[in-house]
């Protein structure tokens, strides 16, 4: 298991600093969830029935707000030199997803984040406050190949209170309605031939 510094004490300044790709944002810098690491998940009842089936759809992409408080000179001449690394308007081309380097993220295996927006407040006395939202980053999924025709199904995720057996015997007795179903279609394709 990596190594993530406490937050206080001699090992808190990795939380009050934020690395981006090869650059470091300027200034006092703390991360916010906008959207925590969550799972997808799909929950359905039937009336009448004790329990849930539960279908996992993966996971979601977590969003963060990257807050920095540039607070003297030297930040302000510090964050002018990262924007072109980080940021830019200029038309065409595909940006690319960057590492991050902060303990919030990277302890829930979030390595990789795509910049979506860049947004610097007006200062407000010694203080100008810069925001970057980002999202996590996965490279694009890859197809699941199936098989022609209707496919198997996944056995469903036992519910709590449902042994791995009876999870079993009912995502078995969902493969046999579908190969009864299947088997049908085809007869009904047979019979059809001589009417």
């Amino acid at each position: 298991m990596a190594d993530f510094p406490f937050w206080d004490g001699t090992e808190g300044d990795a939380w009050e600093t934020v690395g981006l790709g090869t650059q470091v944002i300027p200034g006092l810098c703390e991360v916010v969830w906008r959207k925590p690491p969550k799972r997808k998940i799909e929950k359905k009842t039937v009336k009448g029935t004790d329990g849930t089936t539960v279908t996992d759809q993966g996971n979601e992409l977590a969003e963060m707000v990257i807050r920095s408080q540039l607070c003297s000179a030297q930040h302000w001449r510090d964050y002018l030199k990262i924007i072109p690394y980080l940021w830019t308007l200029k038309d065409g081309g595909k940006r690319s997803p960057v590492e991050i380097a902060h303990p919030l993220p990277n302890h829930v295996n979030i390595k990789d984040v795509y910049i979506e927006e860049w947004n610097p407040a007006m200062p407000d006395g010694q203080i100008m406050v810069l925001e970057i939202l980002v999202f996590q980053w996965k490279p694009n999924p890859k197809p699941i190949v199936q098989a022609a025709g209707r496919g198997e199904p996944e056995p469903p995720v036992p519910h709590a209170g449902v042994t791995a057996a009876a999870a079993q015997a009912e995502g078995d007795s969902i493969v046999a309605q579908n190969l009864v179903a299947s088997t049908t279609d085809a007869l009904l394709n047979n019979i059809s031939q001589y009417l």
